[in-house]
């Protein structure tokens, strides 16, 4: 899967989807999704399948399990394992849930 694959499947949620980082003060929710690392496996000097590790961050003003269902289920059908991490960010009073995939 590519990143512009990935990234038309983040906005079928209907929610607005960036690249890296906002231009703007953009209100929750939306999601930011980015390239973490490649981890490529090679032999005989050559690089046979590429791999990227790719976190999706979901920004929501409040703890929204539902919209985080949705997401979920979007990457389950994709076959797209992850991890999840949580965090709330003070300064911009948004809730962050974080999924880590391989792509």
């Amino acid at each position: 899967m590519k990143l512009s694959e990935l990234s038309t499947l983040l906005k079928s949620l209907n929610i607005p989807v960036y690249y890296s980082h906002t231009r703007n003060n953009v209100k929750a929710p939306y999601i930011i999704y980015y390239e973490l690392f490649s981890e490529n496996y090679k032999a005989d000097n050559k690089v046979y399948k590429k791999f990227k590790q790719v976190q999706i961050e979901l920004y929501t003003k409040k703890k929204d399990e539902q919209m985080e269902e949705q997401l979920e289920t979007v990457l389950d059908e994709n076959n797209l394992p992850y991890e999840t991490d949580y965090l709330y960010i003070e300064g911009e009073n948004v809730f962050q849930t974080s999924y880590e995939i391989r792509i």
